[in-house]
């Protein structure tokens, strides 16, 4: 992730997993400082870049991200 802590600092990602339609979502909440939040997004989409999968951002300013992935069953 981004962002540094120092020792004592706690940063805190929640990930949550659910199905839609014919999409699986992960929702990953980060509390505490990742550093630059639309930096992060950047990152993160760099990183599945061509892999089908889509990344939104909940709430602007905020370290919260949808990943959209394909759901193969």
């Amino acid at each position: 992730m981004s962002g540094t802590a120092s020792w004592g600092d706690t940063r805190q990602l929640t990930l949550t997993f659910m199905q839609q339609e014919q999409e699986l979502i992960v929702w990953a909440l980060g509390e505490g400082s990742f550093g630059d939040p639309e930096g992060l997004k950047l990152q993160i989409e760099q990183s599945v870049k061509g892999e089908g999968i889509r990344v939104e951002q909940t709430e602007p300013g905020e370290t919260s991200y949808r990943l959209y992935l394909p759901f193969v069953t």
